[in-house]
């Protein structure tokens, strides 16, 4: 089943790049065919989005958190860094 965020990317042909660690490849979070992944191996409890000049930091443990920065510097910042990680991840 399509969570309603990842079907509304979809629709909208939104182009989804995941990071994720090589543990979690083939579980249905990175299952969507529409979206391209890549995998490292850095252990994390935290994910990032990123969309815009907006970045979301998210920490889903005992108490869920998610901290919004609306930043340009800062969204290219992150930026620069996910896709100096994409480049060196693995298909």
């Amino acid at each position: 089943m399509l969570l309603p965020e990842n079907k509304e990317m979809i629709k909208r042909k939104i182009k989804v790049r995941i990071l994720g660690n090589e543990k979690y490849k083939g579980t249905k979070p990175f299952s969507y065919k529409e979206f391209e992944y890549r995998y490292v191996n850095i252990e994390s409890e935290a994910t990032t989005s990123m969309f815009g000049d907006y970045i979301a930091i998210h920490l889903i443990k005992d108490k869920p958190i998610i901290i919004l920065l609306k930043n340009k510097d800062i969204a290219q910042s992150y930026k620069n860094y996910f896709d100096y990680l994409w480049k060196i991840s693995k298909k």
